[in-house]
């Protein structure tokens, strides 16, 4: 029998998920300006589907996992807010970034810790 899974975890893998799509839709949107621009998205886009897929079915490293997505995606959305590009993309990095700390701060709340520590897989 599996256990209800926290609003923190339900908040993460929202966040990630939603994060992912919004990243490949903005590089789809981009594609027209610089085609080359759209593999990177794609990579990270679908890691974070990965991502969100293992916190999806508690594997027991899952957590960890998504801690390092998360931190890295952020990184990554700073420096794309920090570049040379429109202002609209550099705008919505610095919005994806947001989302993706407070994707790690979900994941490191108690019921968050506590729920992976429980998984079973």
């Amino acid at each position: 029998m599996t256990t209800a899974r926290p609003l923190e975890v339900r908040l993460a893998l929202g966040i990630l998920a939603g994060a992912a799509a919004l990243f490949v839709a903005i590089a789809l949107v981009r594609l027209g300006e610089d085609p080359g621009a759209v593999r990177f998205p794609i990579i990270l886009g679908v890691l974070g589907l990965l991502v969100v897929a293992t916190l999806w079915l508690r594997w027991r490293a899952a957590r960890a996992v998504a801690l390092g997505y998360a931190t890295v995606a952020v990184l990554v959305h700073v420096l794309i807010a920090l570049g040379d590009l429109p202002v609209w993309v550099r705008a919505a990095s610095g919005v994806l970034a947001a989302a993706h700390a407070y994707a790690v701060v979900l994941l490191l709340t108690r019921p968050s810790t506590e729920h992976f520590a429980r998984s079973t897989p």
